[in-house]
């Protein structure tokens, strides 16, 4: 063989094995990725629900958990590893296969087995709510996992009761959803605060307290806050703020809230946004006792604005009665029987 062909074949070889070295050395190693997207390895020294302290290179740096988009730890299973990616692709049935495969026995880091209990109930939780399962089991495991002795300060605390306030929502268990909805509500960063009043708020119109959500939703249209998120958590609050006002004789009003909302936003980029517009607008329209203009504003989050599980669950269950109301029963059974197969742990497919 030629001279440069050695080293052509050497250079590739190099170009193989050193970026593997890399990685394996790496995976001996925490690591936490910011909000800029750049991965922090070191040594873990300490973790709070608000933040989390590194050592890196000989320095300290210090990450607030509201920043945090990824944290692995050294040595950690690699199922451990691939879950978290599933679960961040909303691949929950794949994420809690590879957890159901590792064995605590021989895992001696506390983090470690805290962060495979929190992904195990985690996806629990969320196909419950979805895709149909248990949903009392599921706050079990959460509880279990939020009560142990020094969870209550775990990195995943916020998370944890923000998934067991949609749970109890899910139950019709309304004061136990405000209770874990207000534990968010006290955590140090506005947005969190801002997201706890609108989820506040929509516990208590699921519960028929139309006045009171209306007040949580105005606490969030009255703060100063002008970033990206709270501008988009206002968005929520006025669509709160338009339902309220349809279920308590101003559908008018709320329409009028309604239209705005969806004039002044993008579609492609808000369709959670415009998926809760279209659904509040068809609440005004059936207050007003006009069945087709609710049944169209349903249709437009079943066909268009789908990807919401939670909206397009109850925009099925509205045109489910709306198809029999207006005598087109295989229409009916069709929204019913999707509402049934897709998201069987839905509120609104028990609701008859």
């Amino acid at each position: 063989m030629k001279q440069n062909q050695w080293f052509v074949l050497g250079v590739a070889w190099v170009a193989i094995w050193v970026p593997a070295m890399a990685d394996a050395q790496q995976q001996q190693l925490d690591s936490v990725v910011g909000q800029l997207g750049i991965a922090t390895f070191g040594s873990i020294e300490s973790m709070t629900r608000d933040q989390l302290t590194i050592s890196a290179r000989g320095a300290k740096k210090v990450f607030k958990t509201n920043e945090i988009q990824k944290l692995t730890f050294a040595g950690e299973p690699s199922e451990l590893r691939r879950a978290r990616d599933m679960i961040g692709r909303d691949q929950l049935e794949d994420a809690r296969t590879e957890l159901n495969k590792i064995s605590p026995a021989g895992i001696t880091r506390t983090e470690i087995l805290q962060e495979i209990e929190f992904y195990k109930a985690y996806c629990a939780g969320r196909l419950a709510l979805s895709r149909g399962g248990d949903k009392a089991s599921a706050v079990r495991a959460m509880r279990a996992f939020i009560e142990k002795p020094g969870n209550d300060n775990s990195i995943h605390y916020y998370a944890a009761s923000e998934l067991l306030g949609e749970l109890a929502v899910a139950l019709a268990k309304y004061d136990a959803a405000i209770k874990y909805f207000g534990k968010l509500a006290k955590a140090p960063w506005p947005e969190y605060q801002t997201r706890a009043s609108v989820l506040i708020g929509r516990a208590m119109m699921a519960n028929g307290q139309f006045q009171e959500a209306l007040g949580e939703f105005e606490k969030v249209l009255a703060s100063g806050r002008d970033d990206a998120k709270s501008r988009e958590l206002k968005q929520m609050a006025l669509v709160g703020k338009a339902t309220c006002l349809g279920e308590t004789g101003k559908a008018d009003d709320g329409i009028k809230i309604l239209d705005k909302i969806l004039a002044e936003n993008d579609s492609r980029t808000n369709a959670k946004l415009f998926a809760l517009a279209y659904n509040a607008l068809g609440t005004c329209y059936l207050r007003l006792d006009k069945p087709k203009d609710a049944l169209l504003a349903y249709l437009h989050v079943d066909l268009l604005f789908f990807q919401d599980a939670d909206a397009h669950a109850e925009s099925l269950y509205h045109l489910s009665r709306l198809w029999r109301k207006l005598n087109r029963a295989e229409r009916a059974l069709q929204a019913r029987s999707l509402l049934k197969s897709r998201y069987g742990g839905s509120m609104w497919a028990k609701r008859e």
